[in-house]
């Protein structure tokens, strides 16, 4: 499968004009990626395209093949890439249904099953193929195609058996921390947690409403979909921690990888809000932006952290409010107004609000006075006036006039 000639012959197939030759040929490659990593990179952009191909089953063949990748081979490196693609086809409103059953069933055995351990797929050479004799006239090429096409020997379809060499040196890798470096890598690619947590809700969702019609399966099931939500949030703080430890060898791509990571724990920090306060203490400094990244990068990790603030407020009880109005969060959010773009002000007003106007807080709280003083702030500039100091009773025309 992966001699020149039989790769392109096969590519040519998965574009043919019939959807059901290509799904024919979808079904041949299939047969191979699993157990060869090579080949799976060789027909990777074609199995790609083939999850927005107009033939159903093209598509539905082609998401079988790749949670078969993903689960024998969860460090695939085009794992990024697939999942991105995939997540787009699962939340968009005119896909199949039956496609999207599918890949919910894809990202749910991913993500959302607890399991200790995973079995990969090491990268493992195809045997050599025989020497290939050459034809009376010399023509190497005319042969192979003949051989291709009768199902010779030169090349064939069926993959041959695992030997037991590879059976054995599989290597065993925890799924829940895979699962979370997956979610991150999506969320980089997208730019944001959005598609991520559509497709999360929708997950938790169908979990509960499918596998449980009674009541108490469903509180059962609901436990432990909160369960894996808490080892997923447990793994995206170890995979922060190993970004930062592998920041020499991340190089620039470091502050893309800090900001992504941070984009998925606000994800969960309404789905697990306690498992990501008990590592607040973590994510806090990061508002301080001193990170050493770019400036786009340092936007996105401020406004993913005044993001998770946001989602962890309803949670919040007097006691959290009073530890985190004793430090300076609140003057590094006002910072984080004054200093970025308009991505991080709306999360970060949106936090500073959320703190200052919370149930159990203080009426003189640090976050209410530093959220008056930037209100009076802003009320001055809209008025062209050096000071206001009651701006309650402001005639409102006079800043419609401007």
């Amino acid at each position: 499968m992966l001699l020149p000639i039989v790769t392109k012959a096969v590519s040519r197939r998965l574009t043919d004009d019939s959807i059901s030759v290509r799904e024919a040929t979808v079904s041949l490659v299939g047969a191979y990626v699993v157990q060869f990593p090579a080949v799976a990179n060789a027909f990777h952009s074609s199995l790609l395209d083939c999850l927005v191909d107009v033939g159903v089953s093209v598509r539905k063949r082609a998401v079988r093949i790749f949670q078969e990748i993903l689960i024998s081979n969860p460090r695939y490196r085009g794992r990024s890439s697939v999942c991105d693609s995939m997540i787009t086809r699962a939340i968009d409103p005119k896909e199949e249904d039956g496609v999207r059953d599918l890949i919910f069933e894809l990202f749910t055995k991913l993500w959302l099953e607890y399991d200790d351990d995973v079995i990969t797929s090491p990268t493992v050479p195809l045997p050599k193929p025989a020497s290939i004799p050459s034809s009376p006239d010399g023509n190497t090429r005319a042969l192979l195609l003949e051989g291709f096409a009768l199902g010779s020997s030169v090349v064939t379809p069926t993959p041959p058996a695992l030997s037991e060499r590879y059976k054995h040196s599989r290597s065993s890798q925890k799924r829940v921390d895979i699962a979370a470096e997956q979610m991150m890598e999506v969320v980089r690619a997208s730019g944001s947690g959005e598609r991520l947590h559509s497709l999360i809700v929708e997950l938790l969702a169908g979990s509960n409403n499918a596998r449980a019609c009674k009541s108490s399966e469903r509180k059962q099931r609901s436990a432990l979909d909160q369960k894996q939500c808490s080892c997923l949030v447990e793994s995206l703080f170890e995979l922060l921690l190993q970004v930062e430890e592998q920041r020499s060898i991340r190089t620039s791509r470091v502050g893309k990888d800090v900001a992504a990571t941070l984009q998925t724990i606000a994800v969960f920090a309404n789905l697990a809000p306690n498992s990501v306060f008990e590592h607040f203490d973590t994510i806090g400094p990061y508002l301080k932006a001193d990170n050493g990244v770019s400036f786009d990068d340092e936007s996105k990790i401020v406004g993913a952290v005044c993001d998770i603030i946001v989602c962890l407020s309803p949670n919040l009880k007097y006691e959290n409010i009073q530890q985190m109005a004793s430090g300076t969060l609140a003057k590094d959010i006002v910072l984080v107004i004054y200093k970025f773009g308009s991505s991080a002000l709306g999360s970060a007003i949106k936090a500073l609000s959320s703190l200052g106007h919370h149930p159990d807080g203080d009426e003189n709280s640090v976050f209410r006075k530093k959220l008056l003083e930037m209100a009076r702030t802003f009320y001055c500039y809209l008025l062209r006036k050096e000071t206001v100091e009651d701006f309650s009773n402001t005639d409102v025309r006079s800043i419609l006039d401007l």
